[in-house]
């Protein structure tokens, strides 16, 4: 088994946030996302400034994801953006 790292990014504010979350090369394991409000939200992994991963999640959306085998390799970096009213827990490894 994989060791994992839990990172937890959280945004609820007015206007959209981006964040580095690891500021060196890594693998994405795995995502739990969460759209708190009755409205359209996204969720967004980037290598960088390239996108790795785009989810649009419907009002009061959930989901929960497992990558098996190599996961999402993000080689410079682990940026993530959320729109308001988005919770994501990133697990790396």
């Amino acid at each position: 088994m994989t060791n994992l790292t839990a990172i937890e990014y959280s945004a609820i504010t007015t206007a959209a946030a981006t964040s580095t979350v690891r500021s060196f090369g890594t693998r994405i394991r795995g995502f739990n996302v969460a759209n708190i409000k009755d409205v359209v939200g996204a969720f967004e992994i980037k290598n960088g400034t390239t996108s790795r991963v785009r989810i649009v999640l419907p009002a009061n959306g959930t989901l929960d994801t497992y990558l098996a085998d190599e996961g999402i390799r993000c080689e410079d970096d682990v940026t993530v953006s959320v729109t308001p009213s988005v919770y994501a827990t990133i697990y790396i490894g």
